[in-house]
């Protein structure tokens, strides 16, 4: 389920980073709306999270494989 949301989260947001039809993806957003999303240090995913989702908290995580670790912890409720 967790894997879902995460995929959900990130599939949400790059359609809206696109251009794609945002009133459709909005409530799929909403859903992390104040929640801990791991974002990949570095990455663009913090500039996309604090623009579409500026409610929620941007974790920086060095790796991917930690993220999931922190996921599974719960230490953080989705990846971006």
């Amino acid at each position: 389920m967790k894997l879902c949301k995460c995929l959900l989260l990130l599939l949400a947001l790059a359609l809206g980073a696109a251009g794609g039809a945002e009133a459709e993806i909005a409530p799929q957003i909403r859903a992390f709306d104040g929640k801990r999303i791991g974002v990949l240090t570095g990455s663009i995913g913090a500039e996309i999270l604090k623009e579409k989702l500026p409610t929620a908290r941007a974790l920086y995580i060095d790796n991917y494989a930690n993220m999931v670790n922190d996921l599974n912890a719960g230490k953080i409720e989705a990846i971006l």
